[in-house]
């Protein structure tokens, strides 16, 4: 979020030294990008935290794939997913 916000920062001020000498440009150019960083902004914050409400997303796939795969250091089941031989 920090680096949206130096991004947010140095696009104001570069903008704001480019249209000094004209006003209404000036002022649609503030605009736009203050408006899409704040978009950014709201869109970053509400993913920030996916397995918390409001905005829900279930963490049940993740952990049916941690209960297949083997822990690290741990040796897997040799037949729990190896081919049958001989067929």
């Amino acid at each position: 979020m920090a680096s949206v916000f130096i991004l947010a920062l140095m696009g104001q001020i570069s903008i704001a030294m480019l249209h000094l000498d004209k006003a209404r440009p000036h002022i649609a150019a503030m605009a736009i990008l203050t408006t899409s960083i704040v978009l950014i902004m709201f869109l970053i914050g509400a993913s920030e935290g996916p397995f918390q409400p409001p905005i829900y997303v279930s963490s049940d796939p993740i952990a049916r794939v941690l209960q297949q795969v083997p822990a690290p250091g741990e040796t897997p089941a040799a037949t729990a997913s190896a081919p049958a031989k001989g067929i």
